[in-house]
């Protein structure tokens, strides 16, 4: 699977809300993959430290991301009718002087893509 800037993927996760608490109900988000550069661009002292080859960064800069609670959690994106993973929340900045995600700031996400060869060994 072919990953392009702007390409939308879905998230979904328990973590906090927009009230800074853990969600009691199942959320749904759609963020938009960025390039590395733009993603560096925005933060430079905080991404310099976090992406890689690895990994690469979505978000809207807007208040629609993941948050705590949902680290761990899959991007996914659907190609005809089937859903492909292809990344698993890794971090974002934190609120000043808070344990709180910035919903401000993009998303780093770990490259599922990258990883394949270490995977499918594993899998099969």
């Amino acid at each position: 699977m072919k990953r392009t800037v702007p390409d939308l993927g879905t998230v979904i996760g328990w973590g906090y809300d927009e009230h800074n608490r853990v969600t009691e109900e199942l959320k749904m988000a759609h963020m938009p993959v960025v390039s590395n550069e733009q993603c560096l661009r925005s933060y430079p002292n905080f991404f310099s430290q976090f992406t890689s080859d690895g990994t690469y960064c979505a978000g809207f800069r807007n208040g629609t991301s993941v948050c705590n609670g949902d680290s761990g959690g899959g991007m996914v994106f659907k190609i005809g009718e089937a859903w492909y993973l292809r990344g698993i929340v890794s971090i974002t900045v934190a609120r000043d002087g808070l344990r709180i995600c910035d919903t401000k700031h993009y998303v780093v996400f770990t490259d599922v893509a990258k990883y394949l060869n270490w995977i499918r060994p594993i899998v099969n």
